[in-house]
């Protein structure tokens, strides 16, 4: 590459040269020798005669006139400060942006150094800089009249440039820097994902301003902080993305653990989107005060059954809302584990939450605090996949099917202060239940709470727990859930099935309720010592009191007129000595099987 300059030659390309210009305060004198040595570290022996040739002419001109020796020295000058431009440590170009923009890199350019630009917006401002293929990366150009943006571009060795920006603010305003447009009419898919590839790259968080934000396809969201603006119901005048009716508005596409730690969506609305944010594979991230209105599909999903599962994720004030699925998904392939849902609203059709994971140890440990299940027509919380420890405290359940649904194998399941209503008992394929045990096992443990019905026909002889497998039920009951409100014909608490043909129940020291026909098994931990009270057997078909059976023997019962029967052997009877051997003390009256009195039995003091 050559530079013209005002000199009559061309000056060739230079290395390993020191620039200097007249502004360094030499002597006439100094500034020749500083030239003269300029000029021996020269590459070509042509130009050193050029240049010695100049000398001749400068040194007779400086005799001249000082006009001709300002202008020759403001030639030089210009002539140094392009060589400098081209191979000193940093070059500055600095342009001033009156229309669109690109910027392209000359591929002889020496690649031995960056390249520092400096773009301001002229009194219009609203210019955009786009980048040519050999420039990797992307970096925002303040939009703002007069505002000026410093990028610099950094060799990778391989002919292309790294994009860096030095003057960034702390946090990434779409508008500002990607120029995307709000009012629900532009679309903003392409300026937003520039946004998240600018925040990944430079670790700063990304900013949308309120308004309605038209974005038709998919944001990558991975490993990026996303705030909007929070003001009205339901952030009805906050910061809106409304997608196509089809799209993933938000959808973390790498899933890759070191791209998705720490990071978090905020105060945003999502409408008329098929999902509005999706997760994979998240590790303490927080997301809070989301609204996602009438998704089409679930309308927040938090893990896939095909990657490996969240974890110490948190999520609060969230309203996931949809028309024709899940209010949420949580899901992992080997696990999906203690993630934490406070003071949230689910709502769905399919159901409200539908909780599983593909293997593995399941999930484990995840908790629902404060917050409302609702479904227009289907369950509550379902359980599809291996869970454990799964803690639902202080929410209120009012699905129309059963408020707890489990389809797998589930253990230590803890119902802690809820509150559930609205359930019904004509929901296709869900039995009359708050607590549906499908399949598969279920241990669950219930304190307190409180059962409510309201006064609609189809909604008669409610149970709090049904089980279709109660061999596999174990319930424990810490206390019982109160009722009030009950306005259903035939409501129960317990269904006695269950109850007496579940594998174990616990109901610490609570009353024992009167059933039909129930039994009361009292054992040691493992088994052993099995004592039996049943009540209301029958003999003869007639109600004949309670049995008393112990391993498996009866050994006494009680019949309705308060006699006790003893079903076995009396091995001794002792009656307390007198002082007078010989005199009658007592008498025991015998019956026989028909309980007809056949004589006594005499106990005189002394015998035995």
């Amino acid at each position: 590459m050559s530079v013209t300059t005002g000199i009559p030659f061309n000056i060739g390309p230079l290395n390993n040269i020191q620039p200097f210009t007249y502004r360094d305060q030499l002597s006439h004198m100094g500034m020749l020798e500083k030239l003269r040595v300029y000029i021996n570290e020269s590459l070509r022996p042509e130009f050193n005669e050029e240049m010695q040739r100049i000398l001749d002419e400068f040194q007779e001109g400086v005799t001249n006139t000082e006009t001709n020796y300002l202008a020759f020295v403001d030639q030089i000058n210009e002539a140094v400060m392009q060589i400098n431009n081209r191979v000193g440590p940093e070059s500055m170009h600095r342009v001033e942006l009156a229309a669109d923009y690109t910027l392209t890199v000359d591929p002889v350019w020496p690649d031995e150094h960056p390249i520092r630009f400096q773009f301001t917006q002229d009194s219009t401002g609203g210019h955009a800089v786009t980048f040519d293929s050999e420039i990797i990366g992307s970096a925002g150009i303040d939009p703002t009249p007069g505002v000026m943006t410093e990028i610099e571009l950094v060799p990778d060795g391989a002919g292309n440039w790294m994009i860096r920006t030095l003057n960034k603010p702390p946090v990434i305003d779409v508008v500002k820097e990607f120029g995307a447009r709000p009012g629900g009419f532009f679309d903003n898919t392409v300026k937003f994902n520039a946004a998240m590839d600018e925040a990944r790259a430079s670790k700063r968080e990304v900013f949308i301003p309120a308004g309605v934000w038209l974005s038709s396809g998919e944001v990558n969201i991975s490993g990026v902080t996303i705030r909007g603006v929070m003001s009205g119901y339901q952030n009805q005048d906050g910061t809106i993305i409304r997608g196509d009716g089809t799209n993933i508005a938000f959808n973390q596409s790498d899933v890759s653990p070191l791209a998705n730690v720490r990071s978090g969506v905020h105060n945003i609305r999502f409408e008329n989107v098929e999902t509005g944010l999706r997760v994979s594979y998240s590790v303490n991230s927080h997301y809070s005060d989301l609204y996602v209105m009438d998704a089409t599909g679930d309308a927040l999903i938090c893990g896939d059954i095909s990657i490996i599962g969240p974890l110490w994720n948190v999520f609060d004030r969230c309203v996931a809302i949809s028309s024709d699925g899940y209010g949420l998904r949580l899901a992992g392939l080997n696990w999906c584990n203690s993630n934490l849902f406070e003071t949230c609203y689910f709502k769905g059709t399919t159901g409200a939450v539908n909780i599983l994971s593909a293997s593995g140890f399941g999930s484990l440990d995840n908790k629902f605090h404060n917050t409302e299940i609702v479904s227009a027509v289907g369950p509550g919380i379902v359980f599809n996949g291996t869970n454990r420890s799964t803690t639902i405290e202080k929410c209120f359940l009012e699905p129309k099917g059963p408020a707890i649904v489990v389809n797998n194998s589930t253990q230590d399941l803890q119902l802690i202060g809820n509150v559930y209503g609205s359930t019904r008992n004509n929901i296709v394929g869900y039995g009359p239940y708050f607590v549906e045990h499908k399949a598969s096992t279920l241990s669950v443990r219930v304190l307190g709470g409180w059962i409510t019905t309201n006064a609609i026909p189809e909604q008669t002889d409610l149970r709090f727990i049904g089980s279709a497998i109660p061999a596999n039920l174990v319930l424990e009951y810490l206390a019982e859930p109160n009722t009030v409100g009950i306005a259903s014909a035939g409501f129960k608490i317990h269904d006695e099935t269950v109850i007496s043909a579940a594998q174990k129940v616990h109901r610490g020291n609570l009353l024992v309720k009167k059933y039909v026909a129930p039994s009361i098994e009292i054992s040691y931990a493992d088994g052993t010592r099995l004592f039996t009270i049943k009540r209301n057997g029958t003999q003869g078909g007639s109600d004949f009191g309670v049995d008393f059976v112990n391993e498996g023997n009866k050994a006494f019962h009680i019949v309705a007129s308060g006699m006790t029967i003893f079903d076995g052997h009396i091995a001794t009877a002792k009656a307390t000595a007198a002082t007078t051997p010989g005199t009658l003390a007592y008498k025991i009256p015998v019956h026989n099987d028909a309980q007809t009195q056949i004589g006594f039995i005499e106990v005189k003091t002394g015998t035995v």
